[in-house]
């Protein structure tokens, strides 16, 4: 009898043949569904890392992030449909937890009902609620040039409201105290100051200000239930030629920059004593220096309207060249009969004036210096 039909070589030939006969299972790998987004978000920032900051809006990296969403969706629901058999089978869980088998099925092996639709569904579902809406096209007003302190000032809470009102009424990311203290942070450590003509402009760097919200919406993705996706191994092969890249959005060390100025430093650094000096030139009487003529005495030049005063004066007598020097470079006597070149005082005025506005553009220069001398 043993040696019949129910002979352990017997059993051992169909269950061969059992196997041979049944469909192949999926070589699938596990892997982190964040970094499953991460990686094929990776290269598309890093092709708008090459534009200019001006180039890049803020839903060309939305459409970035939602576009390697949409191709995590693809691979977790195609590595699920390759297991219409469900493998492996629930039985195995009746191994004796001490036993070697099950420690080898738990090694090698995906968890029970990995493929199964009432898994698979809620899953698929967690990822596509992470999807971005796009960013409210309400900010023509970063192209405007700010000529002072105040509207510079004004840019900015502009921009920090904007993106405050992203992160709570559009997106439902986060209450409204705790995305008011990311948009501050976002913003300083996101944006610089720059300067064309006489108008100042405000530059976010989209691409840092969206990683960090990157990692804010891919919090749901990073521990619990939805965290280890199950992907096709030959999907994986094309994912190895990334595994390179940091899979830290912010990058390692790259967020905040402690040795960087903050937006506000910058421009409390670089604007207000520009805009003070700019008001104190227009508002302070100019004041020309004393002239020394050539016997030694000191002679102060008159102001522009007693020029024209002198001149018609003078005109009216007839004489045009008074001591007033009024008129073109002539040669005159001095004291000691030697002939000395005089020039107008007019030219002189206006010589004075260069240096005085020389004299207040250094003091500003240096300010500044000390002010940005800690960051160097």
């Amino acid at each position: 009898m043993w040696d019949g039909f129910f002979s352990d070589m017997r059993l051992r030939e169909g269950l061969q043949w059992l196997a041979n006969e049944s469909p192949l299972q999926p070589d699938v790998h596990c892997i982190k569904t964040r970094d499953l987004v991460v990686t094929h978000l990776n290269p598309s920032l890093d092709v708008l890392e090459i534009m200019e900051d001006y180039e890049v809006s803020p839903n060309h990296c939305i459409s970035a992030f939602n576009e390697a969403l949409d191709r995590s969706l693809e691979e977790i629901a195609a590595a699920a449909k390759s297991n219409p058999t469900n493998w492996p089978c629930p039985e195995i869980a009746l191994l004796e937890n001490c036993r070697d088998e099950l420690m080898v099925m738990n090694w090698y092996l995906p968890n029970i009902g990995w493929s199964l639709a009432e898994r698979i569904e809620p899953f698929l579902s967690a990822i596509r609620d992470c999807k971005l809406p796009n960013f409210p096209d309400t900010i023509p007003w970063l192209d405007k040039g700010a000529s002072t302190f105040n509207e510079i000032e004004d840019l900015r809470s502009q921009l920090e409201n904007c993106i405050m009102a992203y992160l709570t009424e559009i997106s439902g990311m986060m209450g409204i105290l705790l995305a008011a203290k990311e948009a501050y942070l976002m913003l300083q450590r996101s944006a610089r100051l720059e300067l064309h003509d006489s108008s100042y402009y405000i530059v976010p760097k989209w691409i840092m200000i969206f990683r960090r919200i990157f990692n804010w919406r891919l919090t749901s993705l990073s521990s619990g239930t939805f965290s280890p996706a199950f992907i096709l191994s030959c999907h994986d092969v094309d994912l190895a030629s990334r595994i390179p890249y940091d899979l830290q959005l912010e990058g390692g060390g790259f967020w905040p920059y402690p040795s960087q100025p903050t937006l506000d430093e910058v421009i409390d650094a670089g604007c207000s004593p520009i805009m003070s000096g700019r008001d104190q030139a227009h508002t302070e009487t100019f004041q020309p220096l004393p002239r020394t003529i050539s016997n030694g005495d000191v002679c102060k030049d008159t102001n522009t309207s007693d020029m024209v005063d002198n001149q018609e004066t003078s005109a009216q007598n007839g004489n045009l060249f008074e001591t007033e020097n009024i008129g073109p470079v002539g040669n005159q006597l001095n004291t000691t009969g030697s002939t000395e070149i005089v020039f107008p005082s007019k030219v002189t005025m206006e010589t004075d004036k260069l240096s005085k506005l020389l004299e207040q553009c250094n003091v500003v220069q240096n300010s500044i210096g000390e002010k940005l001398s800690i960051y160097f």
